[in-house]
């Protein structure tokens, strides 16, 4: 359901908000994720899980370095539009000084986060 991948784009989002110049790990968004949803078994949420949701269904490169997915920080413009087409607004952030430009998000207005619902990934 879009539910899911809009939680998974909200912590994304979230994680955002750190410094992500050198992408984000799918690891921490597991971790956050796991955090924020309302599960009886965390455990069930699972990096492969999370990493299929951000490459399958929202469209967001991965790659690996020194044995950790990470975020492609190339594809970190594309959260701007993805927050928009799910529905959810970020704050504009202005470049780090450590680099890596996360692209102009225009005056989107901030809104709270979805809540998570007790749907469970899909077991193996």
């Amino acid at each position: 359901t879009e539910a899911v991948e809009a939680d998974v784009l909200a912590v994304i989002r979230d994680l955002l908000e750190t410094d992500a110049a050198g992408g984000i790990a799918i690891r921490d968004i597991v971790k956050r994720y796991r955090e924020r949803a309302d599960q009886p078994r965390p455990e069930l949420i699972t990096p492969r899980w999370i990493g299929t949701i951000v490459r399958k269904r929202l469209g967001l490169a991965t790659r690996k370095s020194h044995g950790v997915y990470r975020l492609d920080p190339t594809e970190l413009a594309k959260i701007g539009y993805l927050c928009e087409r799910y529905g959810l607004a970020i704050q504009p952030r202005q470049p780090s000084s450590k680099g890596g430009d996360l692209g102009d998000f225009g005056d989107v207005e901030k809104v709270s986060a979805p809540s998570f619902p007790n749907d469970t990934p899909p077991m193996r």
